[in-house]
């Protein structure tokens, strides 16, 4: 059972597309055809930020790529890209405002310029 169900049912969320996502199917495509900039090729969904608040009525109504889905819709996107092999990163904000980064391996830029600089990244896993 998802824990974020409690949560989910006194604050709004939101979905919208993932700006490192985004940029690498932008500059490389879909095909795997180097068309650029970037040197990786991510075939995983764009539309996979989520934000969870009070706030998250304001990213829909401020930013266009922003979108209501209720809580079912929520899980199967979480269980849907767990099985695709996205790292999903957790960060609650402040005062019950999260966000929910499901991270490329391959095209997130936290995550290479983790890679880059040699930091050692670690997951915690409950």
């Amino acid at each position: 059972m998802c824990l974020l169900i409690p949560f989910l049912v006194i604050f709004g969320i939101t979905v919208s597309k993932c700006p490192c996502k985004a940029y690498t199917q932008e500059k490389e495509g879909l095909d795997g055809r180097r068309k650029g900039e970037t040197e990786f090729t991510c075939q995983l969904p764009v539309e996979t930020d989520v934000q969870i608040g009070r706030s998250s009525r304001h990213y829909v109504e401020k930013v266009p790529s922003f979108r209501n889905i209720d809580k079912q819709e929520l899980i199967e996107l979480e269980n849907k890209l767990l099985d695709l092999g996205v790292v999903p990163c957790i960060y609650n904000v402040c005062q019950g405002e999260t966000a929910i980064c499901n991270c490329s391996p391959v095209s997130c830029v936290p995550l290479l310029a983790n890679r880059l600089f040699g930091y050692n990244l670690s997951c915690l896993i409950r």
